[in-house]
């Protein structure tokens, strides 16, 4: 079980070239890309992208990518036009305040502006490797992150199944002390109905109708769904493979039955277990909306 949380920050150099990759992962409903890189890598933010997203399935990721140039490098360019403007400004200056020039390469390296990185295309192709490389294991790092937090969802997952399967064989329990409850209240306003009565209905049809209006109550199949319903979760839980999706139908299924549980019930005891199992359940989706 993967959780969908997770934070890796890896830094490579290869030759005079820095690559430094920061992922941060938190859950979604799907997967949701956002990549930053330096302002003239555009083309770069698209092959991360692209990378990513052919091995994430969800999540809300957000991944920067940064290049630290090291030493000499052909990949960083004056730009002479810029360059020329500055020191002619600089010069401008000078002349009209009455101050000396004292321009120098020192000077020009303050304005970042003048260095800019241009990539031909054999030039890319190399960069591109380098960056890949440091993303394929910035990935392995991230998942690696997320098993570990997945390992602890997967045991606080099984131990609120638990917990909710003893509310369940609770509510089992109280469930033929309703059935009871309700004949004999059915029972009681019929003899009641019929005390000052002359007219004495059949006692077999009497049974069979104060059966069905019991059987309205009947929470039995509910409780056999929701049983199985647990299982199944419980069986997901213990699977190497993304289950986050189908485990957070299953908690909206065992909503679906508490709430049927609760429109049929006529004991407060059963109403009680089933707001307690309903908080538990709530609980449950809580730590599976994180599971990948």
């Amino acid at each position: 079980m993967l959780s969908m949380t997770g934070y890796t920050k890896l830094k490579k150099v290869r030759d005079s070239l820095g690559v430094e990759v920061e992922l941060r992962s938190l859950n979604s409903k799907g997967l949701n890309l956002s990549v930053s890189v330096q302002p003239e890598l555009h083309r770069l933010a698209f092959e991360v992208h692209r990378f990513l997203s052919r091995r994430l399935l969800r999540g809300s990721v957000n991944c920067k990518v940064r290049l630290i140039f090291l030493g000499p490098s052909s990949l960083v360019k004056p730009d002479m036009s810029f360059a020329g403007a500055v020191i002619s400004g600089l010069r401008n200056v000078s002349e009209e305040f009455g101050i000396p020039d004292t321009t120098t390469t020192d000077t020009l390296s303050r304005f970042k502006e003048i260095f800019v990185v241009e990539i031909e295309e054999e030039e890319w192709n190399a960069l591109w490797y380098t960056v890949e490389e440091v993303l394929k294991e910035a990935v392995e790092m991230l998942n690696e992150e997320r098993g570990k937090e997945g390992e602890r969802l997967r045991i606080h997952i099984l131990s609120l199944l638990s917990e909710l399967e003893g509310l369940v064989e609770n509510i089992d329990n109280l469930a033929q002390k309703q059935r009871e409850e309700v004949k004999g209240r059915l029972e009681k306003s019929v003899k009641e109905l019929l005390r000052d009565s002359k007219v004495q209905p059949d006692e077999g049809i009497l049974e069979t109708e104060i059966a069905t209006a019991a059987s309205k109550c009947d929470i039995e199949e509910e409780i056999v769904r929701l049983r199985f319903h647990i299982e199944r979760a419980r069986e997901l839980a213990t699977l190497e493979e993304p289950v986050g999706t189908r485990l957070d139908f299953l908690c909206q299924e065992m909503l679906r039955e508490l709430n049927t549980i609760a429109s049929k019930t006529v004991l407060n005891d059963i109403s009680h277990t089933v707001v307690e199992s309903k908080w538990t359940v709530s609980q449950l989706r809580e730590q599976v909306q994180n599971v990948l």
